[in-house]
């Protein structure tokens, strides 16, 4: 019984591992691809940017994902519930950055940032 439940820890792990790595990958490559489309005064607006977004992101690590994954016995609606949920988040997050963009513009003394997010 202990190997099994072993067994899947490692399974489990080995998962989350290649899921980071991934997601180191896509950032490392999308920054090389930002590295050749942007010129060198873009890269300030996109710092910038992304801090604002970092901000509006510190607030929506709500951990439903995690919760389902430490219940062995959810149910369809409990996944579904997390799903409807997160897709909110995703589009409360939109609507932020949108509102956010002429603040952080002004306090930022940059135009240029208005129209990126």
């Amino acid at each position: 019984m202990m190997q099994v439940i072993g067994r899947k820890v490692a399974v489990g792990a080995a998962w989350m591992m290649a899921m980071r790595l991934s997601d180191r990958a896509i950032g490392l490559v999308s920054t090389i691809i930002l590295a050749r489309l942007l010129v060198p005064e873009d890269f300030g607006v996109m710092a910038m940017a992304m801090s604002v977004f970092a901000f509006v992101e510190m607030g929506g690590q709500f951990g439903f994902d995690l919760a389902l994954i430490r219940d062995s016995n959810a149910t369809r609606s409990q996944y579904d519930s997390a799903w409807t949920l997160s897709v909110c988040y995703g589009v409360a997050t939109a609507l932020m950055l949108t509102a956010l963009a002429w603040p952080a513009a002004d306090f930022f003394k940059e135009a240029r940032l208005i129209p990126v997010p």
